[in-house]
């Protein structure tokens, strides 16, 4: 059985504000029991970047639905085609 827990998104992103509201990364790891690294972690992830108004993780979002988006556009294009030569 493993020892890892796991957080919700929820739980991270409120880290994460708390850290961009002044708290230390040391005072939140003793706070709640979160080793420093994996603080830092969802830092760098969930944090907004001020130039684009979007963290890492929107922007992994965006990428996946983009990819869903092409896939399926491809699809329409070869089912249009098929129509087209009928």
């Amino acid at each position: 059985m493993s020892n890892r827990r796991t957080y919700d998104v929820d739980y991270k992103k409120t880290l994460v504000s708390l850290y961009e509201n002044g708290h230390s990364v040391k005072n939140l790891s003793e706070e709640h029991g979160i080793a420093e690294q994996t603080i830092y972690r969802w830092i760098k992830k969930y944090s907004t970047d001020e130039k684009t108004g979007y963290s890492e993780a929107d922007i992994e979002k965006i990428k996946v639905e983009n990819a869903r988006l092409k896939t399926d556009n491809d699809i329409l294009k070869k089912v249009l085609a098929m129509f087209t030569q009928k």
